[in-house]
């Protein structure tokens, strides 16, 4: 049953989706976080207080959540740990990160930062087995990486399990 025609629905929820009023405050709000980043540099970021920031609520699977946990259990989930430091040495706040990953103040393409702890999905890979972590772009220009992605994704249409390494981890 679609929302606008539910008995309950006070309003249309598609027109309201685009509304003229809703577009002028997402651009505001789009104009003012890029505003931000481009005052953003490497000496101004340890004085920025991202608090507000942290506590304005998103959607993110199905449930609301404050943006400061929503970016802790992203850097945890990418890096393994709750704070990261870059090639620079420079020490990135879950938050930070976020918000520099949304408004592209950093490369973050080519930052090493991806936690990959099983060597045998390293050699799988074909990656260099010296380092734990590694690149979106190292891990993207991986042939074996995207054909184990196309196997996981065609398994999980036709819902049967997942075999071999995917399956034990």
């Amino acid at each position: 049953m679609e929302i606008s025609s539910c008995p309950l629905a006070r309003h249309d929820a598609r027109r309201e989706l685009h509304s003229r009023p809703l577009k002028i405050r997402a651009f505001i709000f789009a104009a003012v976080v890029s505003v931000l980043a481009a005052h953003l540099s490497a000496t101004d970021a340890p004085d920025l207080d991202f608090k507000q920031w942290g506590l304005l609520a998103i959607q993110d699977g199905g449930r609301r959540k404050p943006v400061d946990t929503f970016a802790k259990e992203t850097l945890i989930r990418i890096t393994g740990r709750s704070t990261y430091a870059d090639k620079t040495g420079k020490k990135w706040w879950p938050n930070d990160f976020v918000l520099s990953a949304l408004v592209e103040t950093h490369d973050w393409k080519n930052e090493p930062m991806v936690l990959i702890s099983s060597g045998q999905l390293i050699e799988q890979l074909g990656l260099d087995k010296t380092p734990r972590r590694f690149s979106f772009a190292e891990l993207t220009a991986s042939a074996e990486l995207q054909r184990l992605v196309t196997e996981a994704q065609a398994l999980k249409r036709a819902e049967k399990p997942l075999t071999g390494y995917s399956r034990k981890h």
